[in-house]
């Protein structure tokens, strides 16, 4: 009995190419380390904490109840005159309403209605 055998050629060896030394940073090592350090905490206690504001309360200018769209509701909602308010989205729609949350909830004031309270 007669095997058939093929015989490869012979691969070449592998040409070792020259290695690059690379340099990570160019900063010193106790910069990277205060880098690394602030990285770490933000991954293990959170974000950074941000500066918050108070937001600006605003007075509803009426002399007594109005009627108010609230678009969570999609309904009218009535709010008595002196209700404050903390403007939502300051920029008007096309209607020149501003989004303001109140106790009763969203609603939606016309710009000329509200008034800021101040800090007395």
């Amino acid at each position: 009995m007669q095997q058939n055998v093929e015989i490869l050629p012979e691969e070449p060896p592998p040409v070792e190419e020259e290695q690059k030394e690379t340099q990570v940073s160019s900063q010193s090592d106790e910069q990277e380390l205060k880098k690394l350090e602030s990285l770490l905490e933000e991954a293990l206690f959170g974000k950074k904490k941000e500066k918050t504001t108070t937001p600006v309360m605003y007075v509803l200018n009426s002399g007594g109840e109005q009627w108010f769209y609230g678009p969570k509701s999609r309904s009218m909602i009535r709010i008595p005159a002196g209700t404050q308010l903390v403007v939502a989205d300051p920029e008007p729609d096309d209607d020149g309403r501003v989004l303001c949350y109140c106790d009763f909830g969203y609603i939606m004031v016309p710009e000329a209605d509200i008034s800021p309270l101040g800090y007395n």
